[in-house]
């Protein structure tokens, strides 16, 4: 009983009883191709399926953070819950107020805004646009500045610089993120481009 194994060196089939090394028939050959092909088509196409499987989470999320309901340069700022833009005539200097992004979610924290007028110049540096999340624990900064005409949380005491967001007593460490913002051809109060810090 005779066996034939493939040697890895050989273009045949090596007998071992004999030593000998047989060529392959062109029908071997083309079956030994054909299996070569499919191996190749098959090792092939489990790769790319897994690199679609690892890839499409990531092109997904990239997606969705892409066309997010986020604050972005060039949003109406005003209130969301009746599509009004803010009146910026509508309160007097050191004065604040709650506003969002009109057209996007009031619920996320990047559109929850904070508009203050430190100076009446008529220009959009009139006004200072911060995230009304405190940066100590995350409660909501007042819409009223204090007596001093400071921003101010009342959950545990931070007060925060109405010109720039600066932090003037604890216990938050960091400032509050500020938007730039600028008017549109209609006079209306736009996010300018993106917070000063993260939120």
């Amino acid at each position: 009983m005779t066996s034939s194994h493939r040697d890895p060196g050989a273009k045949g089939l090596t007998s071992p009883e004999l030593g000998q090394v047989t060529p392959l028939t062109p029908e071997q050959q083309k079956a030994l191709t054909n299996r070569r092909r499919f191996l190749q088509i098959s090792v092939g196409g489990s790769l790319a399926a897994i690199g679609v499987a690892f890839a499409f989470p990531v092109l997904a999320l990239k997606a969705i953070t892409q066309f997010s309901d986020v604050v972005a340069e060039g949003d109406l700022i005003g209130d969301p819950g009746s599509n009004t833009p803010l009146d910026v005539g509508a309160f007097p200097v050191n004065t604040g107020v709650y506003s969002g992004v009109i057209g996007k979610s009031s619920q996320a924290n990047e559109n929850k805004l904070e508009v203050v007028r430190v100076a009446e110049n008529g220009t959009a540096e009139d006004f200072r646009v911060f995230n009304r999340i405190c940066t100590h624990l995350g409660c909501n900064v007042q819409p009223e500045l204090n007596p001093q005409g400071e921003v101010h949380c009342l959950c545990h005491g931070s007060v925060f610089s109405s010109e720039e967001g600066a932090v003037l007593a604890g216990p938050a460490a960091r400032p509050l993120p500020q938007l730039p913002v600028a008017f549109d051809d209609q006079g209306r109060l736009i996010v300018a481009g993106a917070y000063s810090s993260e939120v």
